[in-house]
């Protein structure tokens, strides 16, 4: 083989794991936004549901309600960000945003094959390799592999560990009645 053809290969080569790297480290950092979003997204709403009042909440009740604090106190415009969201328009989201980083990553992809398969087509043809009316096939550069994708896992087995937690919740409940019956029983 020739060494020019090989170097070249080499470095194309070296581009297209380059590109799979970058590709990989933008999917994991991805994944980690997704389960991020998801897992604030039920924390927000394990708070919202709580029926205690915090001590934070109760100081910032009071901030808000004193006759010398209420005139300067305005609240601020609620941004999207802060708009609290369902675990169904999360999920919406990161499916969105997942198939926009799969159709960036294909189109990558085929703008990578199609560069390398011009530089080694003009590289051939320069060193008379192969007569200059003739085109190699696409198949002759590998592309690198795409990979889609899939958050089920986040709806099926948090859904799952959801309803066994609520089933612990109950159980823990009905533990503590009977508990604190039998400490009542002892007591009289």
């Amino acid at each position: 083989m020739d060494p020019r053809v090989k170097e070249l290969f080499l470095k194309q080569l070296r581009q297209r794991r380059l590109r799979q790297t970058e590709h990989e480290r933008e999917r994991n950092r991805f994944q980690m936004f997704a389960e991020r979003e998801y897992l604030r997204v039920k924390r927000n709403s394990i708070i919202r549901e709580r029926t205690k009042v915090s001590v934070l909440r109760m100081m910032r009740d009071t901030d808000a309600c004193n006759p010398i604090v209420y005139d300067s106190f305005r609240p601020r415009m609620e941004t999207p960000s802060m708009k609290p969201e369902t675990k169904e328009q999360v999920l919406e989201k990161i499916g969105y945003l997942a198939k926009s980083l799969y159709n960036k990553h294909r189109m990558e992809n085929d703008n990578l094959q199609m560069l390398q398969k011009d530089e080694l087509e003009k590289a051939l043809q320069n060193w008379d390799l192969i007569p200059p009316t003739k085109n190699i096939e696409n198949k002759a550069v590998p592309k690198v592999k795409v990979i889609k994708m899939d958050f089920k896992y986040l709806t099926e087995e948090i859904k799952d560990a959801d309803e066994k937690a609520i089933e612990a919740a109950k159980g823990n409940d009905k533990a503590k009645d009977v508990k604190s019956n039998e400490e009542a029983m002892d007591v009289n």
